[in-house]
């Protein structure tokens, strides 16, 4: 995906990381999109702190949701997928 990426627009800067592991300057991103032609759960943060990170960062929730999901067996924890849709301030 990353060498189709640089192909469709070589003047992005990609980078290919842990999410939570990585940090980049404040202000930093204009957008951030995390889509994989499929549902996709990256991370088991709950909302308050996905607000709390989007606020941080510059951003400003517009839409919130929460879907179900998980996998049988799972925690319940595990089975609560928050969704944001957030624009730069």
């Amino acid at each position: 995906m990353t060498a189709l990426a640089r192909r469709n627009v070589p003047a992005a800067r990609i980078v290919t990381a842990d999410a939570t592991e990585i940090e980049f300057p404040a202000g930093g991103f204009d957008a951030i999109v995390s889509f994989f032609g499929q549902t996709m759960y990256w991370s088991n943060f709950g909302p308050e702190r996905y607000r709390r990170l989007l606020a941080e960062t510059g951003f400003r929730i517009e839409r919130e949701g929460v879907v179900g999901g998980g996998f049988a067996g799972a925690e319940a924890d595990e089975e609560i997928h928050p969704i944001l849709l957030a624009g730069r301030l």
